[in-house]
């Protein structure tokens, strides 16, 4: 009775919790309110950076990969641009949201490893908070 009861609550809280009013941090919520709110000014802002995602979605070209992680052993040593972006790369509503935090961040400094095709490193620069050429991406 008690299993049934717990997945009734679950269910319920399922449908009810829609909104960022079912949010119980006071960091969460105004993560959701005031920051990923932004996500049309960031589509717009982030349009050059979905194109150059677009090109790589549709390239055929073979990149070697120097990857030490257990996928890469079965794969072998080269892969597909293509397939890098659509497996390995951030989706464009993974980039709305990156865009999205920084630009409500403000980093002086942002430290990225492992840039992959750089569509992040792209979003970070063109949230209009970090300029990649004074040298504030590394």
């Amino acid at each position: 009775m008690s299993a049934c009861f717990e997945a009734t609550r679950w269910l319920r809280h399922q449908f009810m919790a829609r909104g960022p009013h079912s949010v119980h941090s006071p960091l969460v919520y105004r993560m959701i309110t005031e920051v990923l709110t932004r996500r049309r000014e960031a589509r717009n802002s982030l349009k050059p950076v979905e194109a150059c995602r677009q090109r790589y979605l549709a390239d055929g070209g073979m990149m070697r990969l120097e990857d030490f992680g257990a996928v890469s052993r079965r794969r072998g040593t080269s892969r597909s641009i293509s397939s890098i972006a659509r497996h390995a790369s951030s989706s464009a509503h993974q980039l709305e949201a990156l865009w999205c935090l920084v630009r409500d961040a403000r980093p002086d400094l942002i430290l990225e490893f492992g840039t992959n095709l750089g569509l992040g490193t792209l979003s970070q620069q063109d949230s209009g908070n970090v300029n990649i050429t004074g040298g504030n991406i590394v």
